[in-house]
């Protein structure tokens, strides 16, 4: 999940006009075996076929999902699209998606409602995420942000933890903790880390897949691995990385930056959105894309490109978009704070302190784990991304719902 603002792209892609009808669709693990990718062929009109390459998908019981980018494709999907080819080192040409104009759909029902309470992240099956422990450890990657004085940002992260933890202390005893600071990368490893990327924004290619790039309005990105079905600690979060963009964004904090972005992203604003992710909770309107989820009364999320949207959509912390230089969602809010304390209430939640019990036994254990455990059968897992993204994202929204 991440946070959008009004960008110009840093750089200008070579897309070719794609138009057709996904006939098929399989999904395996990809990037060293950290995240899952798709490739769905599309047959064109003229009887062409070409492979769409994505991250996301479901492969050996575990899921991914992926929020502020394109939406993924499935078998019968109609699009209107741009893609641009990409070599893989092993030869094979896969087709990378940079616009969506248009994507036919029947599951995605138009209701103009509104909303006024928080949002829930799900599985694809509509299972609620959490942390199952009475805590969740985070650490920060030890090279930090170039962009900031000092070690500020290591301070600017202490701050956003303690205040969605005091915010919402009346009606939660749940903790963040941080860990301090690794040299873990982002993948499913069983540690959390907190990753400023100033040089690429993109997952970098490896021997079978081709260099991914995030959405470039995407001010920050958080993933979330969580056990998908078939279990009874469905929902339980197990992994969750957070990455924040420093290559479209100079990130500030208190508007001093050496970034050199023409737009200014206030750390503090963009990591406090993410951490509300990074807790279970989600967006409060809906772009367009991807999963659309209800909020805690049960009424379908709104659509972002309603002309008029209340104060409680847009003034919460968990509101999709920002602007360059704005630090509203440095404080989190009473409908963030409600989320919180619905996720995680005193009393019925457990005190404990321990880190996510990631190796469940079988072929999804992970090298990261803090304790060893005896080998079983498959777990199953789910991915999501979600991010914080610059408002000129919603016109293209309003356009595609």
């Amino acid at each position: 999940m991440g946070l959008l603002v009004a960008v110009t792209p840093a750089s200008q892609v070579q897309a070719s006009p794609l138009s057709g009808t996904v006939v098929s669709s399989e999904s395996r693990w990809g990037y060293g075996h950290s995240l899952i990718v798709t490739e769905s062929v599309v047959e064109q009109s003229d009887g062409s076929r070409i492979t769409v390459h994505q991250v996301g998908g479901t492969h050996e019981g575990i899921g991914m999902r992926q929020s502020h980018s394109l939406p993924l494709l499935a078998i019968g999907d109609s699009l209107v699209a741009e893609a641009q080819a990409r070599p893989s080192s092993t030869g094979r040409t896969f087709h990378l998606l940079r616009e969506v104009h248009s994507l036919r759909r029947a599951s995605l029902a138009e209701k103009n409602q509104d909303t006024q309470d928080f949002v829930r992240t799900e599985t694809a099956a509509g299972y609620q995420v959490y942390w199952a422990s009475g805590c969740a450890l985070l650490s920060v990657a030890s090279e930090g942000s170039e962009q900031i004085a000092g070690d500020t940002e290591f301070q600017v992260v202490d701050q956003v933890l303690e205040a969605w933890q005091d915010e919402a202390g009346g009606c939660s005893d749940f903790s963040l903790v941080n860990e301090g600071t690794t040299d873990t990368g982002v993948g499913f490893d069983g540690i959390n880390v907190i990753k400023f990327r100033e040089d690429l924004w993109c997952r970098p290619a490896t021997k079978d897949d081709p260099q991914q790039c995030y959405e470039e309005a995407a001010a920050g990105i958080t993933t979330l691995f969580f056990i998908k079905d078939g279990s009874e600690r469905v929902g339980e979060i197990l992994d969750a990385d957070i990455e924040l963009n420093g290559v479209q964004f100079a990130f500030a904090v208190n508007g001093q930056t050496s970034g050199t972005a023409q737009c200014d992203a206030d750390l503090a604003n963009t990591l406090t959105h993410e951490v509300g992710h990074f807790l279970g909770l989600d967006h409060t309107c809906w772009i367009g894309q991807g999963q659309r989820l209800g909020d805690e009364q049960g009424n379908q999320v709104p659509s972002c490109s309603l002309p008029t949207l209340s104060e409680s959509i847009t003034e919460a912390t968990m509101y999709n978009f920002q602007s360059c230089g704005e630090t509203k969602k440095a404080t989190v809010e009473a409908d963030d704070v409600a989320g919180m304390c619905a996720i995680y209430p005193s009393g019925e939640h457990p005190t404990t302190c321990e880190p996510a019990d990631v190796d469940l036994g079988g072929c999804c254990s992970v090298a990261g784990n803090r304790s060893p455990g005896a080998s079983g059968s498959p777990a199953l897992f789910g991915l999501g991304l979600l991010g914080l993204m610059l408002a000129f994202r919603r016109q293209r929204a309003e356009n595609n719902s």
